[in-house]
């Protein structure tokens, strides 16, 4: 993965740092010295190369003055923040939509770091492992009068990578029991 052609800063606000020059720069040497997944081995040469020569472009002619301005084809990958901020930011508004007009609590369990090879290879046992453990540490909180005094509900479940989040609303009585659904992202 060597560095693309310098036109690649070309639509860029100079002195910017950004995650594709990090990936340029380190990517190929932290590779090395770290274990790689192929999907994340491919998401960085998707970033690596977003925007550059690389991907090919378009040219634009000013019909006026002859400026001319290159633009050069994005990744499309799912990781690249690049590409996805608009994804991103109309996903957060259908997200914000949905929400109930109550107060709410948001918790995220997280893997801790040192597991994530062991949830590459096995990723329905330990998930299914944090779910468990999430829904019993959610209903013992929710359960102490110090904290909820009731059963909370666990109204939307969402695992992406290595992190679960779900989305609790407060004040929940004991009608409800918690149901946890998985969806991979």
């Amino acid at each position: 993965m060597g560095p693309p052609p310098l036109e690649a800063a070309a639509d860029r606000r100079p002195g910017r740092l950004e995650l594709a020059d990090m990936v340029r720069t380190h990517g190929a040497r932290d590779q090395q010295t770290h274990r790689v997944a192929g999907v994340q081995r491919a998401a960085l040469r998707a970033i690596a190369v977003c925007r550059t020569a690389v991907l090919g472009g378009h040219r634009e002619t000013c019909d006026r003055c002859d400026a001319v301005r290159i633009t050069y084809n994005s990744c499309r990958n799912r990781h690249c923040p690049k590409c996805q901020t608009l994804t991103k930011e109309r996903w957060l508004a259908a997200r914000q939509a949905d929400l109930l007009p109550i107060p709410y609590f948001h918790v995220v369990f997280t893997l801790p770091h040192v597991l994530n090879a062991l949830a590459q290879g096995n990723p329905r046992v330990l998930y299914t492992l944090l779910f468990r453990a999430a829904a019993d540490t959610l209903l013992a909180f929710g359960r102490d009068p110090r904290h909820l005094g009731g059963t909370p509900t666990a109204s939307r479940c969402r695992m992406t990578g290595s992190s679960t989040t779900s989305t609790v609303a407060s004040g929940s009585t004991g009608r409800t029991t918690p149901t946890t659904t998985a969806r991979r992202s």
